[in-house]
């Protein structure tokens, strides 16, 4: 096992900061669960096979490792050719302290049930080639992989002290292999010519200055060599271990395969503890502290809850389709957990789609649909981009995708974006949790509503609205008439100019119309009790005190306003109301406190009920 590193010739010198290294440094546990086990879930001999990931510490003596002598003396001359770049010479005066030890400690991931790393060290199509020997480059078989640039290979060599790591492997044909690699600087060597800034560990030809790797069964030390088909990853001087060492990983595996973990296609085997489809919920319990696993658990719920749903499609371009839905508790993100069938996390998809929470799981299981989102990720794998789409099918596929999500919700839940509900469709504690802010998701307000159209959040833009005024004649004898239609300019939610076209109900109480003062905005919700079918119950919310008149409105399917007469008003828990007209009058909001008012139409009938104030 010989270092060796090739003479820069005229290239490019290398430095410390290297793109494919920073891109994996920070959460060390999550990008190297996330990269090795995506990579195992690739090497599987057909997309049901079974794989399982071992993540184990070890403590290896030097002479176990021969090049140990060779690595202390290059790390030395890296940092004394960049001794006046402190980030460079800080970096290597620790990585020289880290193999001063009597022990180094390693970190070896294994994957089982694979088929192991085949090709040869010149075959450029072969796996070998594109893990060991080049970068940049995917080699992962398949259109459909995890894996499709090359550069997650970089997340292990991020996580060692000394940026080196060794590969060790044996295919289902039997063929063994072993190699390391070591991505430092550029440096003087021992004949004083400048080196290329990655080294290999291996067989070295000076004559032919050819890097290969041992492929003698009997000339790779037993620590390292493979006895059954599949792949060890070895971070030498692995960072962030302690004697806690494997709860970060633990809880990586639960937060990004979880999907993975449920359907049977992995097993991790971390420290000594196994997740697996029997034991992944009790462990999901278990991390429920840490932010990551907290964040996933109602994505998981939405898989098993005895109360969740499950729904599939063959759609169009992304092909079979799958989606599992949890609806109406109080604790949901309104969030569905976008999967390829590789069953890792991808990223979280938040549709507006009516005000009671969700939370959801969507699983791509068709090859062509898988195909097409793998080329809208990037190189981490944590969003599907439509902006990165080559062609037209992939920005289609996720167009469709997201659309059918949105329709079953629409579907499942109780008239979507309509503000009149059926009490017996939603739990009783749902019903007086008002939203402070009518928009759901501040990074969502492109999301298009179930009509097909943006809100218009603009606070000063206004619209015509058809009203129609209702109110009481004083002439002895005559009935209560209704007065004819006006035409008004009405101002959206926001706008305090003006009064929505209902005449002198700033002035009620003042008797000056011409000043308007400021009122509080109101949040409804209102519901048709399930013991009443003549009343319509309101849940109303302010964010500002308020004492005053309240009036009814119903919506037609136009959107058109039309005052409703009431024939009775109740506070519930307090008692009557007076009302008179669509107004119910004398009524108390304090800022945030949930009121629920119940209200007798004179005219029932089936309308969307909004309160507004004065």
């Amino acid at each position: 096992m010989e270092l060796s590193f090739p003479p820069l010739s005229g290239g490019t010198v290398s430095g410390l900061n290297d793109a494919g290294i920073e891109t994996f440094e920070g959460d060390f546990a999550r990008n190297v669960v996330r990269e090795c086990a995506q990579n195992s879930l690739d090497a599987a001999p057909n997309p049901s096979g079974h794989v399982v990931v071992r993540i184990q510490r070890a403590s290896l003596e030097p002479r176990e490792l021969p090049f140990i002598p060779a690595l202390r003396d290059i790390l030395r001359a890296c940092r004394d050719y960049w001794s006046q770049h402190g980030k460079a010479a800080r970096f290597f005066e620790a990585a020289m302290a880290s193999v001063g030890h009597a022990h180094i400690d390693a970190l070896r991931i294994s994957d089982f049930g694979t088929t192991g790393v085949d090709g040869s060290d010149e075959d450029n199509t072969g796996r070998w080639f594109g893990l060991v020997k080049s970068r940049g480059v995917s080699n992962q078989k398949g259109a459909e992989s995890g894996g499709a640039f090359g550069i997650g290979k970089d997340a292990p060599l991020a996580g060692s002290a000394v940026r080196t790591v060794l590969y060790s492997t044996r295919t289902i044909k039997g063929d063994v292999a072993l190699q390391g690699v070591c991505r430092l600087v550029t440096h003087e060597g021992q004949n004083g010519e400048l080196t290329q800034g990655t080294g290999f560990i291996g067989e070295f030809d000076p004559r032919n200055k050819v890097y290969r790797a041992i492929r003698d069964a009997n000339s790779i030390p037993d620590r390292f060599l493979r006895t059954e088909p599949g792949l060890d990853v070895w971070i030498l001087c692995s960072r962030h271990l302690d004697n806690n060492w494997a709860q970060p990983f633990i809880r990586s595996a639960l937060a990004n395969f979880w999907p993975a973990i449920a359907d049977g296609k992995i097993t991790f085997q971390i420290g000594d503890e196994t997740i697996d489809t029997s034991s992944l919920g009790a462990a999901m319990r278990a991390e429920r502290s840490d932010d990551h696993v907290a964040e996933a658990w109602p994505f998981y719920q939405a898989l098993v809850d005895q109360h969740a749903k499950a729904f599939s499609k063959k759609l169009p371009t992304a092909g079979d389709c799958r989606l599992h839905l949890l609806l109406a508790r109080r604790d949901l993100p309104k969030r569905i957990c976008m999967v390829r069938r590789t069953g890792m996390v991808i990223e979280t998809y938040a549709p507006r789609v009516g005000f009671l929470p969700f939370a959801g799981l969507f699983i791509c299981e068709g090859h062509d649909g898988n195909r097409l989102l793998r080329s809208l990720e990037p190189p981490r794998h944590d969003r599907w981009d439509a902006e990165r789409s080559e062609g037209p099918n992939a920005a289609t596929a996720l167009k469709e995708i997201k659309d059918w999500i949105r329709d079953v919700l629409k579907k499942q839940t109780p008239h979507a974006g309509e503000d009149q509900f059926n009490e017996s469709e939603v739990p009783a504690d749902l019903l007086e949790d008002v939203p402070e802010n009518p928009i759901t998701d501040p990074s969502s307000e492109s999301e298009p509503d179930l009509g097909g159209n943006p809100k218009d959040a603009s606070p000063s833009e206004k619209v015509k609205v058809r009203t129609r005024t209702m109110r009481k004649t004083t002439e002895p004898g005559k009935k209560d008439t209704e007065s004819g239609d006006d035409d008004v300019d009405a101002p959206k939610k926001g706008d305090d100019k003006s009064t929505g076209g209902r005449k002198g109900r700033q002035g009620e109480n003042s008797g000056d119309s011409s000043v308007a003062p400021k009122v509080p905005s109101l949040f409804t919700r209102a519901f048709c009790p399930s013991d009443s079918q003549d009343a319509v119950e309101l849940v109303l919310r302010s964010d500002g005190d308020y004492e005053g008149n309240i009036w009814i409105e119903g919506l037609g399917d136009d959107g058109a306003a039309e005052n409703l007469v009431l024939e009775s008003a109740e506070i519930v828990g307090i008692g009557p109301a007076e009302v008179e007209q669509s107004k119910i009058k004398n009524v108390t909001l304090t800022t945030g406190q949930a009121v629920r008012v119940r209200v007798f139409l004179k005219q029932p009938g089936k309308y969307a009920v909004r309160a507004t104030l004065s």
